[in-house]
């Protein structure tokens, strides 16, 4: 009997032996791959948190175009034109201001130079200096400071305006050149024409000069000059109007090279013109007071009167609006702008009657690493890394300048600012990515698949899809997409626990 116990002791304590090593071995094999899987979360959030914007974009479309315009401006933002469709590939918010004089803009193969001067009281990272955008890679080179946004595109390079003088950019380098101070005239308009660059100045006269470049001398030279107002100065052609003896109005049309215009009597009973746009190949529309309007064959010679009743239509713009701030709540996030703000949170999309107060985040940075407490919470690894060209918003009025990244209170979800209408919430846990701003009041908010959320889901047709990247991309329109890729719980199910999904 007393052997039997001892046979059975030993049994037991082997049995308790193995387990123990099965234990100890499921332990070891856990960690293993909790580290393996904390690398491959690590990698995936670094890519995640490096890819600025979806590869599936939403574009919001705010410029109207001309044809066989690249790009255009408008307030405070540069968009980039899909030559094939027409459509407008890209947006970017480079200015708070919507002011004309506070950007300026050209286009290059495969860059675009511009400047901001945003002097409204709240401005950009980008105020105060001349950029390079280089569209490959999608991405700014600061070029010098200003205090005047003017860059002039000529037949012999780009001109811009510093701190220190003109600069000309030509295929090879950025050299200093001496440029007549005319050029910083906001009434200047200047356009190239069968390879020479011609400026056109609206003082009492309409004045045409050619701009010549002489070693480092940017110089003007006269080359005509048309009596009245300037209507239109573009595309080797210059108009203006005037009122002649007996109160008969005539149109003057100079076709560069040429020195001297043709004079075009204008119908009988209509107002003197005030403006005029282009309508097509070698036609002006001429707008009156009144809502008067007449149609200029340039390569005819004639003015023809336009039904009143029948008024362009011009394009219905989508514009974002700059969003005053991006608060981190407890586990979402509030965005307001001048028109009201939207909280976003694991309940979906509500709109507070006051903003809520920011929630501090109970987590902290330790290098690239996000730390949060608890003993059961491993670091999140790279969640603190730094992502380049975030935006700060900088204010007169403000205690302290807009932060470019935040995270929310729980430490679940990282904020950036990507520019001052839109930003990235990016989920640690998965690297998952939504991108949201507010438009015409409404929110509007996508993830990297093309799927989105819109609050005014009738704004969904002035929207553009472009799939792939930023210059090569196969632009669309929404429309027709725009139902099929709606998702009416997308914010609710971004932003709810792990669990829960």
């Amino acid at each position: 009997m007393e052997e039997r116990s001892r046979v059975v002791a030993r049994e037991l304590g082997h049995h308790r032996a193995m387990h123990q090593r099965t234990r100890i071995g499921a332990l070891l094999a856990l960690g293993i791959a909790s580290l393996v899987s904390s690398r491959v979360h690590a990698q995936d959030l670094a890519t995640a948190l490096a890819a600025r914007y979806p590869t599936r974009e939403l574009v919001p479309q705010s410029c109207a175009m001309r044809e066989g315009e690249t790009i255009a401006l408008a307030a405070g933002r540069i968009c980039l034109r899909d030559r094939a469709t027409g459509l407008v590939r890209a947006v970017r918010r480079i200015a708070l201001s919507g002011d004309w004089y506070d950007t300026s803009a050209v286009a290059r193969d495969g860059e675009v130079l511009f400047a901001v001067t945003d002097q409204g009281g709240a401005a950009t990272r980008f105020a105060g200096r001349v950029w390079r955008w280089d569209l490959t890679r999608d991405a700014y080179l600061g070029l010098a400071q200003t205090d005047t946004a003017r860059v002039v595109d000529t037949a012999f390079g780009v001109l811009y305006r510093t701190q220190a003088g003109w600069r000309r950019v030509d295929d090879a380098s950025a050299t200093r050149v001496d440029a007549p101070e005319d050029l910083l005239d906001y009434g200047v308009a200047t356009f190239t024409h069968e390879g020479t660059t011609y400026v056109v100045m609206g003082l009492q006269r309409v004045e045409v000069d050619t701009l010549a470049l002489a070693g480092r001398s940017v110089q003007l030279r006269d080359h005509a000059s048309l009596p009245g107002t300037l209507l239109y100065a573009d595309r080797g052609v210059v108009v203006s109007a005037v009122q002649a003896r007996g109160g008969v109005i005539q149109v003057h049309v100079l076709r560069l090279p040429a020195t001297e215009p043709t004079i075009v009597a204008y119908p009988q009973g209509m107002r003197r013109p005030a403006r005029a746009s282009l309508e097509g190949a070698g036609t002006l529309l001429l707008s009156g007071p009144r809502g008067e309007r007449a149609s200029l064959d340039l390569a005819q010679g004639t003015i023809t009167r336009v039904d009143a009743s029948a008024p362009a239509t011009p394009p219905e713009l989508l514009r974002a609006s700059s969003l005053y701030t991006a608060t981190p709540t407890e586990r979402g996030v509030y965005l307001s702008a001048s028109s009201g703000g939207y909280l976003l949170d694991a309940s979906g999309v509500t709109t507070p009657r006051s903003a809520p107060r920011a929630a501090r985040s109970r987590c902290r940075c330790v290098e690239a690493d996000l730390v949060c407490p608890g003993a059961e919470s491993a670091p999140i690894a790279g969640a603190c890394a730094e992502v380049a060209e975030l935006d700060r918003i900088r204010a007169d009025y403000a205690d302290s300048a807009d932060r470019s990244t935040q995270t929310t209170g729980d430490g679940a979800f990282r904020i950036d600012r990507l520019e001052a209408d839109l930003v990235r919430i990016t989920r640690l846990r998965d690297g998952a990515r939504l991108w949201a701003r507010i438009v015409d009041g409404a929110l509007f908010a996508q993830l990297d698949d093309g799927s989105y959320f819109l609050s005014n889901r009738d704004l969904a047709a002035r929207f553009a899809l472009r799939e792939g990247p930023l210059t090569t991309g196969a632009v669309t329109p929404l429309g027709p997409r725009a139902t099929q890729l709606f998702r009416e719980t997308l914010i609710a199910e971004f932003f709810a626990p792990a669990a829960s999904q």
